[in-house]
């Protein structure tokens, strides 16, 4: 595993195995140093990069994230987009349906996918 970091209140668990190309990250996101946490992040996936898997996964079932927090998760998902051909790269978004709030998990899916110009798989959990 070339990263493991487990979830906490308000960090999201994200992993990364070379072995098999999945990154997945879960959870909230709302760190008070985002610089901290998320910089040791793009290192690692620097290094995956380097020599990536031959098909990439992607999963995502994020709760929450603040604006920091998604400004680096663009930047990450962006690192794939640009180092990783679109066929060979899929986006699994993960979304909730609590209290009717579907629309917003969907909605901050897609506007990241609109940014990225990149073709998302929406999954209800």
């Amino acid at each position: 595993m070339l990263l493991n970091i487990e979830a906490t209140d308000y960090l999201p668990r994200v992993t990364l195995s070379q072995s098999d190309g999945v990154l997945y990250i879960a959870g909230k996101s709302y760190p008070q140093n985002a610089d901290q946490f998320y910089i040791p992040v793009i290192a690692k996936i620097n290094d995956y990069l380097k020599n990536p898997h031959s098909t990439t996964t992607i999963n995502l079932e994020i709760e929450y994230f603040q604006t920091t927090s998604q400004r680096y998760l663009l930047q990450i998902l962006a690192m794939f987009v640009q180092k990783i051909p679109q066929k060979d790269l899929v986006f699994n978004w993960w979304y909730y349906d609590e209290d009717g709030d579907e629309d917003d998990y969907i909605f901050a899916g897609k506007e990241i996918e609109k940014i990225l110009n990149a073709k998302f798989n929406f999954i209800k959990k």
